[in-house]
């Protein structure tokens, strides 16, 4: 499949939501780079969770239901 200027494949990059390119990094024998491609509001997100927790927000004891 290669020509022989091309480089073979060293690793696969893949975005953390697609489960299924496990299974092809594993047949094709390649190492996979998984990235969370999420931007920087669901970096902020996340690290924000341990001061959430400190200040009690979290976990949500009393959620207010409809009646």
């Amino acid at each position: 499949m290669l020509s022989q200027s091309q480089e073979p494949v060293s690793y696969f990059i893949v975005d953390a939501a697609l489960h299924l390119s496990q299974l092809v990094c594993d047949e094709l024998k390649l190492p996979r780079l998984m990235l969370r491609t999420g931007g920087a509001s669901s970096f902020l997100i996340f690290a924000s969770f341990c001061l959430l927790r400190e200040k009690g927000y979290l976990p949500v004891q009393d959620f207010p239901t409809k009646e």
